[in-house]
């Protein structure tokens, strides 16, 4: 939409009022019914525009800014992707040898002054320390704010905010690097636009975020298997013990009509044969779901599994009537008992179900992950200066990532090697390891990582989980030399 210039709508509003006033002169600049339309056609135009600018907000291929970011909202769920803050170190120093410790506290401010004469601010990360009869330390710092200004060249930053007693002068001896700006308009709107292109993705997105606003729900992972099958696997701190009503309904609210969540696919069963151990889980109830209708009542008896590893027998019911598709709960040798897994048993009936583990009720079955166990071996070959307490850096670094795991994820050679190299802080500032940021005096390093009975120490190579697993971190060795 263009809107009319003022004098468009002015001619406009003249010329209707002529029709009404023969006599009326029209466009006479000295008259006061030109004045009195000129000032209408103002705020029309007015009106006009904030019409159109109304229209472009409401628009994601126009829209930009806070506007694009309430478009986008409903595919795009973590928001604009915000960048970075430049990291470095700061030495702080004392002209003569303390005769006390001086210590330098978390968020002493200094800054760099541009060319411009424009201030960029840089804060320390952490407390330091002068030991007594030195005269300088070393400290992690990064830019307040992020962005591309927080990079900067060495001793640039020379000034300290507010003074320090015992500290004499600051500067950073290394550039600092690292500060990326937010995400850009056109960025995010191509990542709206992809989500959108990508099938039932979306959907599953919604569906993860309610289940994630059920108590007790850390991680939620939907897999759309198709043909109305998904997948629920949820990182749930109340345990199988007892069904969690809240997921339930959280479910039996979100899911569309048609689709069920079927838990885990542990078996199949036909005239012809019965398919075991098509896959485990953490544990849970025994369902069995119909293929096709069945017209008499059947009683099947089939063994289960349990954590133990002890196999069982348990028997399910299924009523005549039964559509292709329902789902008939089990009973379990205990009512305590969870299955694990399926395996092999005999049936002689004439009708073909799908066997489910989950918790849950028909239809809104869920499962929580099975852990998998990794331990992580690092050897550093370091340069002659290194920041202190690297060993520990790595670990906690390496930790993090592990503790940020999602559930299903691969694991990939070079995400560990990343978090071994820049620390990664789960996108916060840590309390030890201050900001994400590379870490100081590694020359060149080699990583083993095992687990799942696999073990990778190349680029490129990953370790693949199934959909109802997730990686944990078991123990980590770091070797400095």
């Amino acid at each position: 939409m263009t809107a009319p210039t003022v004098e468009e709508l002015t001619e406009d509003l003249e010329h209707y009022q002529a029709t009404m006033i023969p006599s009326q002169k029209e466009m006479d600049k000295l008259t006061l019914h030109y004045l009195h339309n000129l000032s209408v056609a103002a705020m029309l135009h007015d009106l006009y525009d904030d019409l159109e600018n109304a229209l472009i907000a409401l628009d994601v291929l126009k829209a930009t800014g806070k506007d694009l970011e309430l478009r986008v909202a409903d595919r795009i769920l973590d928001g604009r992707h915000r960048g970075d803050r430049g990291t470095g170190f700061l030495t702080f120093y004392s002209s003569l040898p303390v005769e006390d410790e001086v210590t330098i506290p978390e968020g002493t401010r200094c800054y760099a002054v541009t060319t411009q004469g424009k201030k960029i601010f840089f804060d320390t990360d952490l407390d330091a320390t002068i030991p007594i009869g030195e005269t300088s330390v070393s400290v992690l710092a990064s830019a307040v704010e992020r962005g591309l200004g927080g990079n900067v060249a060495p001793f640039t930053i020379l000034n300290i905010w507010a003074g320090v007693a015992g500290i004499d002068a600051a500067e950073n001896p290394l550039a600092f690097d690292g500060g990326t700006e937010d995400e850009s308009d056109d960025e995010l709107r191509q990542r709206y636009l992809d989500a959108v292109m990508i099938s039932g993705r979306a959907v599953v997105e919604m569906i993860e975020r309610h289940l994630m606003d059920v108590e007790g729900v850390t991680e939620a992972h939907v897999v759309n298997h198709g043909q109305g099958d998904m997948a629920v696997v949820l990182d749930y701190t109340g345990g199988i013990a007892q069904v969690n009503e809240d997921i339930v309904e959280a479910l039996e609210t979100n899911l569309a009509a048609g689709t069920q969540a079927r838990g885990c696919l542990a078996a199949t069963v036909t005239p012809e044969a019965v398919t075991p151990d098509l896959g485990d889980s953490f544990g849970g109830e025994v369902y069995f779901r119909a293929r096709d209708f069945i017209s008499a009542d059947e009683e099947i008896d089939f063994n289960y599994r349990i954590a133990s590893g002890q196999t069982k027998v348990g028997t399910v019911t299924v009523p005549a009537g039964t559509h292709r598709g329902q789902m008939v709960k089990a009973e379990l040798d205990n009512e305590e008992d969870r299955a694990v897994s399926i395996p092999a048993f005999t049936y002689e009936g004439d009708n073909s179900y799908d066997i489910l583990i989950g918790m849950g009720e028909p239809g809104y079955l869920y499962n929580l992950p099975e852990p998998v166990s990794f331990t992580v071996y690092v050897n550093i070959s370091a340069l002659e200066i290194v920041e202190p307490d690297l060993q520990e850096l790595i670990t906690q670094s390496i930790t993090n990532w592990f503790n940020d795991y999602r559930i299903g994820e691969r694991i990939e050679y070079s995400d560990i090697r990343n978090c071994i190299v820049i620390a990664y802080t789960a996108d916060s500032d840590h309390e030890f390891l201050g900001a994400e940021r590379p870490f100081r005096g590694i020359n060149s390093l080699t990583c083993t990582v095992v687990g799942r009975g696999e073990s990778i120490s190349q680029d490129g190579q990953t370790i693949d989980l199934e959909e109802d697993e997730i990686a944990k971190l078991a123990s980590v060795e770091v070797q400095i030399i």
